[in-house]
């Protein structure tokens, strides 16, 4: 292999040759390229075994000439999306080796100031969205950013680099459809090593091509060799060319070998060792085009061993002067957990240039066609939000007011959705997306808590992900176990999310207005039974005027200064905690709304020495929300009596009877207080 270590020697390596004209000056800038790319993870091996690097890394060590083939057919203004080996793409994409080498070293001076480290390395200044360490998962991301592309009406492309491996994904299948009954501008690049991990690719499938499978979806695919680097420049060509006319996206299986194991700890044991040794001398990309560029007389063997030699210099000397830079504090790093809400407005005057009677449902819409009006940044995307109005009408009537590029009804595909408002988000736009049952966010649970929470956080605040995810939740419909849960727990451990939970039409038309300005992801979640709830509603098309982050605090729903009995609850539950509290004869309720961050100034100051305190959830007691309210009013160190109420420990039943059993209800408030 091209190395200090390895001999060089191109002569036993099959001889390519170029079905098109070339420059040979790109091919010389080519060679010198794949030599940089194999020199660079060769370097961080090298430092890896010296005990240098902290963490795991994957090498594409035989794979180069599909890195640098793709990314030598873009534009600079074009978009990539990468795997976990990632390393070549990004050099190849322009990223700065020295700045990835102070990446893999965790330091601040690195692509992503050392926090994202060799899996995640990212560049948006030359389009590198960036690696993922989720197998599949950049699919649905690559789609969402090539929906912004078609949205804004420009020409750029989106390539996702993939494996083998991911093509088993749920993800690869949710892309390619959603690619292709959108007629996105994205190429999907399939590095065909062989060996998904451990497992060899013809016991994983059975189909001869990867490719065969675009069909399925009505694109095009392709396989071609991925170790020569005509054919790859060539075929890409082709595809953008292709692409950027809007004749739709395109699949290319493109054949390669990976010398390595999959991580710095595989021992490779699941293939011989003359295997490698036989794909090195017969179809090593490097050697490939050193041979062509010799024999035809552009370079002479002295000329590229001397350019070998001062690449490893250069790596040396980059590396070396990398490990000297500092690393973030340990503070640093907690800032980068949300993204900053930079715009001026926090704590600005909400609503209050036109006031009306409107349900909960209401109230939302009025808030999303506000924001629509607004912003043209911002689109609605979700199931059945079109002339349908979603599944409980609180779209109705958008999509034919702002068209279907700006209210995007989509086949039922979770994953798809969610990765679609990620990658659109993370190149300017501000997504809302419509889950028809909370419950449904478990299908994408991944893009919530891997993609869309950890985006500021991975990337070091160079993008974010300025998401709304609205999702119906709840009990009191009789729609069971997999359509009435109340999920704020699924989520509150998950650092990067911020949750919240209206419960009046006014708080909903604030707090989604709030939400959306917020640079951070949020999950708003509606209860099902409020939707029909008719309140007054301050309204304020002006979204200038509204708080550029989601500031929600703990509100005193009802105030019985005189009473010691204190509820807390949010959603729902309040209107049956302030029914509860006419039969105690008074209580202060408290709504929280807010789970995540978590107001905790707010709560302990609702309380008092003295106080008796019931916390109320639809949600059941263990290792929930109930549970860090109590701690949260525990540490105060005031002298109160706590208990909690959630919904019995048991999936939401079909029947009426039933289902009342397991919800927390008037009757047993009102027994739980007069308890304590």
């Amino acid at each position: 292999m091209t190395s200090k270590n390895m001999e060089f020697d191109y002569r036993e390596v099959e001889r390519i040759f170029p079905q098109n004209a070339h420059n040979t000056g790109d091919l010389v800038d080519l060679l010198h390229e794949m030599i940089d790319i194999r020199n660079f993870e060769e370097k961080c091996y090298e430092m890896y075994q010296d005990g240098k690097f902290h963490g795991t890394m994957h090498l594409s060590i035989g794979e180069e000439a599909i890195a640098a083939g793709v990314c030598h057919v873009l534009n600079r203004e074009d978009y990539i999306t990468s795997t976990h080996r990632n390393h070549a793409h990004s050099i190849a994409k322009g990223t700065d080796m020295r700045a990835m080498f102070a990446e893999m070293l965790n330091k601040r001076t690195g692509t992503n100031m050392g926090i994202g480290g060799s899996m995640h390395i990212a560049d948006l200044e030359c389009g590198n969205i960036g690696g993922n360490g989720i197998v599949g998962a950049n699919y649905v991301i690559a789609n969402g950013v090539a929906l912004a592309n078609k949205q804004d009406k420009n020409e750029r492309v989106v390539v996702c680099f993939a494996g083998d491996g991911s093509t088993n994904q749920g993800t690869f299948h949710e892309a390619l459809n959603m690619a292709s009954i959108w007629n996105l501008p994205v190429i999907f690049v399939i590095e065909n090593n062989h060996y998904a991990m451990s497992s060899p690719i013809n016991d994983m499938v059975n189909i001869e091509l990867l490719s065969e499978r675009a069909a399925s979806y009505g694109i095009r695919g392709l396989s071609i060799d991925g170790n020569n680097i005509f054919e790859v420049i060539d075929t890409m060509n082709d595809a953008v060319r292709s692409v950027r006319e809007r004749k739709g996206p395109v699949l290319i299986e493109m054949m390669t070998y990976r010398y390595c194991g999959h991580s710095r700890s595989d021992k490779m044991k699941y293939r011989d060792h003359s295997e490698v040794e036989a794909n090195y001398a017969t179809y090593d990309p490097i050697q490939r085009l050193a041979r062509y560029l010799i024999e035809d007389g552009v370079l002479s063997e002295s000329s590229i061993l001397e350019y070998i030699d001062e690449s490893w210099a250069r790596m040396d000397a980059m590396a070396a002067s990398a490990e000297l830079d500092d690393e973030l504090s340990n503070e640093e790093v907690l800032d980068l957990v949300y993204a900053a809400c930079d715009e001026p407005g926090i704590g600005a005057k909400r609503g209050g240039h036109h006031v009306a009677e409107l349900t909960y449902k209401e109230a939302i819409r009025q808030a999303m066609d506000h924001i629509l009006a607004y912003d043209k940044a911002a689109y609605l995307i979700g199931e059945d939000i079109g002339v349908h109005g979603g599944g409980f009408d609180v779209v109705s009537g958008l999509v034919e007011k702002y068209g279907k590029s700006r209210v995007v009804a989509t086949p039922i595909s979770e994953s798809a959705i969610l990765g679609c408002a990620i990658g659109s988000s993370m190149v300017g736009k501000r997504p809302i997306v419509e889950l028809q049952f909370a419950d449904f966010a478990s299908v994408a649970f991944d893009q919530i808590v891997n993609q869309a929470a950890k985006t500021h956080f991975i990337h070091a605040g160079m993008t974010k992900a300025p998401i709304v995810i609205r999702a119906a939740y709840g009990a009191g419909f009789g729609a069971a176990s997999q359509h009435s849960q109340s999920i704020e727990g699924w989520f509150a451990n998950i650092p990067g999310l911020k949750i919240v939970m209206p419960n009046s039409p006014q708080d909903a038309y604030t707090c989604l207005i709030e939400a959306y300005r917020d640079n951070n992801p949020v999950v708003f979640l509606e209860h099902k039974v409020l939707y029909n709830m008719t309140g007054r509603v301050e309204l304020d098309g002006n979204l200038a005027n509204y708080a550029t982050k989601l500031n929600v605090k703990a509100t005193l729903r009802r105030d019985d200064s005189d009473s010691n009995v204190v509820l807390f609850s949010m959603g729902n539950m309040i209107d049956t905690c302030l029914k509860a509290a006419e039969i105690l004869g008074g209580a202060r309720v408290v709504d929280i709304k807010n789970i995540l961050p978590f107001s905790k100034n707010d709560i302990q100051a609702a309380v008092s020495d003295g106080d008796k305190v019931l916390i109320v959830t639809e949600s059941p007691n263990q290792f929930g929300v109930s549970a860090e309210i109590a701690i949260c009013i525990y540490e105060s160190g005031k002298d109160v009596k706590i208990a909690r109420l959630g919904g019995r420990f048991a999936p939401i039943p079909a029947g009426e009877k039933h289902e009342k059993f397991v919800i927390p209800d008037v009757e047993r408030i009102v027994e739980k207080v007069r308890e304590l």
